[in-house]
C-alpha cells in the first residue's frame, strides 16, 4: 500500500507534528490524543470570553456564564468521540477576533486571523471552513459599511487563502476522495431546537429528528440555557416595525457576519430540507461533486450556535433602565445553570464510555509478543474495504502502534489512492523475513491462500496470524474451514458463511448478497468431502451494456471447470461439475469485462464489478 499522509487520519497533524520535534526525548508509546483534549477543554471557556469581550463585555458575572455555557454546548461535548473536532475553542476565537477586527483592522490580529485559520487546517479541514468563513465575512462586513479598511483585511484573507492551499497541498489534502454522503450527513431543521441528549427533557433519541438515516452529524442541539437567552433577546424585537429596524441595522452593521451565517446554515442543512421525518424541499436534484468533499456538513451550523452564545449574553447584559440590568444578569446566570444542567446526561455519557472496556477479538499481550522484533505487519482486509471489520482493525493498529512496527494500511477519512483489497495489498501470498500476516475476523478463512499456511498461519482468537517465525505462533490452534452439508444453500449476504469465505475480490456483502469487483474474485468452499462435488450458484451479471451478458471463467484451485455468460441484472442458477480435490478448494471467477456502475450510467460507484453472488450450493455426487 502507498504510505498515506496523516492529514487524510483524522489524526490530528498539528499534534503530531509538534510531538516529531520532541520523539527522542518522549517515553515509548507516547501520544498526543489526551493532551489534545485537555487542551480543547480548558481553552474552550477562554475562548469563549475572548469572544465576549470582543463584544465590549468586560464585567465578570457574563464572563463566568459565558465560560460555563461554553465547555456545556451539547455539540462540544458531543464530539468527545472525535478528538480532532472537539477543537471548537479555534471557532470562538475567531468569533473573537471578528468582532475586533470590525471595530478597525490591525496588523496583528489580521496575522492572529490567517496563522489561527492555517493551523485550524492542520487540526481539521472542517474546522478551516468555519474558521475561514468567519475570517471571510471581516472584508465583506467592513466594504458594506464603506470602511477603507476592507481592502487591507481583503488582502490578508487572499494572503491566507494562498497560505491554506499550500499547506493543504504540502499535506496531500488536495485531490484526496471522499466517499459521498452530502445530504445524507445533514442538519434537520428542527436540530437547534430539539432537545436530544437533554437531561431537562429526557427520552428524546436522536433517530426521532432523523429523516435521513446520517442527520446524527447535524446534531446541533442549542441546550435549554442558550435557547432562554435567544428567546428573551429576540422577544423585545418582534414588533414588526422592529423587526425591520433590527434587519436593516444587522445587515448594515455585520453583513458579512450575517451572510458567512447564512451560507452555513444553507449548507449545514444541505440540498435536501428535511422538518423531522418530512422532506419539504429539494433544492438541487443533483448536487455539484465539489459538495461531496464537505459530505458531514451537518456540522457547518456550529459558527452559528458559536456566534450567538456571546452575542445573546452581550445583548441581554446590556439591558439599561431602572431594573433591567438586574433582571438581565439574574436571567444571564439561570441560562448558564441551565444549560449547565441540560448537558448532564451528556456528560455522564462520555465518562461511561470513556471507562467502558472494549471487548477484544484475540489475545492483546500474545499479539504484542508475535509482532515484537519483526519489520513489517501487512493486514487483510486493509482499511476502506470492508467497513464490518474497521473496529477489529483499529483495535490491531492500536497494538501495533504501541510495538511498534510499519503496517501496511490505516483508517482514513479521506484517500488519495485507490484501496487494494485483494491480497496483493498485504504483500500476497508468501511471507517475507520479518513479516506477520494478519487476517481480521471476518477474512480468517484467507490465511489458507497464504504460502505453507498450514505450518505458518495460526488462529488467534478470531484473528489469523502468519509468520515464517513458527515459534512465535506455537500453541496456537490451527485455523479450521467450516463445515457445511450437502446440499445446504449458503447463502452470500452479511452474517452467513459463505460471507466469511469470500477471500478477496468482493465488495462488502449485502441483504441480498455481494458483488464481485475487479477482473477476479475468488471464494473457499466449505469442507464437505474430496470426491466430485455438483455446484449449482444463483447470480446475476452486471455487462459491460445494460441488457447484455457478463462473461465468467469458474476454475477449482487453478483448473477451468465452466463458461458462464451471466443474464445482466437477473438472478439467474448457473451450475458446474468440481472434480474430487485434496484438501482446500478454492474456486475463482475471472470476470472478462468488470465495468463501473459510474462508467455504465446506472449508479454513482466507481469500482468496476462483474457479477451478483446470491447463494451457492454444494453436493456430493
Amino acid at each position: 500500500m502507498a504510505d498515506t499522509a496523516v492529514s487524510l487520519t483524522d489524526s490530528i497533524p498539528l499534534t503530531i507534528l509538534l510531538a516529531k520535534l520532541f520523539q527522542p526525548w518522549l517515553p515509548k508509546g507516547f501520544e498526543t490524543v489526551t493532551i489534545w483534549l485537555t487542551l480543547c477543554w480548558i481553552l474552550q471557556p477562554v475562548a469563549a470570553i475572548y469572544a465576549l469581550r470582543g463584544l465590549g463585555e468586560k464585567r465578570l458575572l457574563p464572563a463566568l456564564a459565558i465560560a460555563v455555557m461554553a465547555v456545556s454546548m451539547p455539540t462540544f461535548i458531543f464530539r468527545i468521540g472525535h478528538a480532532a473536532l472537539c477543537g471548537h475553542f479555534l471557532i470562538l476565537l475567531m468569533v473573537g477576533l471578528y468582532f475586533r477586527l470590525c471595530t478597525g483592522p490591525r496588523l496583528s490580529l489580521l496575522v492572529a486571523g490567517c496563522v489561527l485559520t492555517v493551523l485550524s487546517l492542520l487540526i481539521h479541514p472542517y474546522l478551516m471552513v468555519m474558521v475561514a468563513s468567519l475570517f471571510l465575512a471581516v472584508p465583506v462586513t467592513l466594504k458594506l459599511r464603506g470602511d477603507k479598511g476592507w481592502r487591507q483585511c481583503a488582502a490578508a484573507v487572499a494572503l491566507t487563502g494562498g497560505l491554506v492551499v499550500l499547506t493543504g497541498y504540502g499535506a496531500s489534502l488536495w485531490g484526496a476522495k471522499s466517499d459521498g454522503g452530502y445530504g445524507l450527513y445533514s442538519m434537520n431543521w428542527l436540530a437547534p431546537f430539539y432537545p436530544t441528549g437533554s437531561a431537562l427533557f429526557p427520552n428524546h433519541e436522536m433517530a426521532t429528528i432523523d429523516g435521513t438515516g446520517g442527520q446524527y452529524e447535524g446534531f446541533q442541539y442549542l441546550g435549554a440555557g442558550l435557547l432562554l437567552l435567544l428567546f428573551f433577546t429576540i422577544l423585545p424585537r418582534l414588533a414588526p416595525s422592529c423587526l425591520r429596524r433590527l434587519v436593516r441595522g444587522g445587515w448594515r452593521r455585520h453583513g458579512g457576519l450575517i451572510a458567512a451565517c447564512l451560507a452555513l446554515t444553507i449548507l449545514a442543512l444541505s440540498h435536501e430540507w428535511y422538518v423531522g421525518h418530512h422532506r419539504i424541499a429539494i433544492l438541487l436534484p443533483h448536487p455539484p461533486a465539489v459538495l461531496q468533499q464537505i459530505r458531514a456538513s451537518g456540522r457547518l451550523f456550529w459558527p452559528v450556535s458559536y456566534t450567538l452564545l456571546p452575542v445573546s449574553i452581550a445583548a441581554i447584559a446590556a439591558w439599561k433602565g431602572t431594573c433591567r440590568p438586574m433582571f438581565g444578569m439574574a436571567l444571564i446566570v439561570l441560562a448558564a445553570g441551565l444549560q449547565f444542567l441540560d448537558t448532564t446526561q451528556l456528560r455522564a455519557g462520555v465518562r461511561a464510555e470513556s471507562h467502558q472496556q472494549v471487548a477484544s477479538p484475540f489475545d492483546s499481550t500474545k499479539l504484542r509478543t508475535i509482532l515484537a522484533g519483526q519489520s513489517r505487519l501487512n493486514i487483510y482486509m486493509p482499511a476502506r474495504c470492508w467497513n464490518n471489520d474497521i473496529s477489529d482493525l483499529m483495535q490491531v493498529l492500536w497494538v501495533a502502534a504501541q510495538t511498534p512496527i510499519a503496517v501496511n494500511t490505516m483508517y482514513t477519512a479521506r484517500t488519495n489512492t485507490a484501496a487494494g483489497c485483494s491480497l496483493d495489498a498485504a504483500g500476497g501470498s508468501t511471507l517475507a523475513r520479518g513479516e506477520v500476516k494478519l487476517f481480521l475476523p471476518h477474512h480468517q478463512a484467507a490465511a489458507f491462500l497464504v504460502d505453507h499456511a498450514a505450518e505458518q498461519c495460526r488462529a488467534l482468537g478470531t484473528l489469523g496470524v502468519c509468520t515464517a517465525d513458527t515459534a512465535r505462533i506455537e500453541g496456537l490452534p490451527a485455523i479450521e474451514l467450516p463445515h457445511a452439508t450437502s446440499g445446504e444453500r449458503l447463502p452470500a449476504s452479511a452474517g452467513h458463511m459463505l460471507s466469511t469465505l469470500l477471500v478477496q475480490g468482493w465488495l462488502e456483502p449485502a441483504g441480498w448478497g455481494t458483488w464481485s469487483v475487479g477482473p477476479q474474485a475468488d471464494l473457499l468452499l466449505p469442507a464437505i468431502g474430496d470426491g466430485a462435488l455438483h455446484l449449482v450458484v444463483q447470480a446475476q451479471g452486471f455487462a459491460p451494456v445494460s441488457g447484455g451478458s457478463q462473461h465468467v471463467t469458474v476454475l477449482q484451485n487453478g483448473a477451468s471447470v465452466a463458461e458462464w455468460d451471466l443474464t445482466d441484472m437477473q438472478i439467474k442458477t448457473y451450475q458446474a461439475e468440481l472434480p474430487p480435490v485434496t484438501g482446500l478448494r478454492r474456486l475463482t471467477f475471472r470476470i472478462a469485462h468488470p465495468i463501473s456502475p459510474t462508467e455504465r450510467k446506472s449508479w454513482p460507484f466507481d469500482s468496476q464489478i462483474g457479477f451478483g453472488l446470491e447463494a451457492v450450493t454444494v453436493s456430493e455426487r
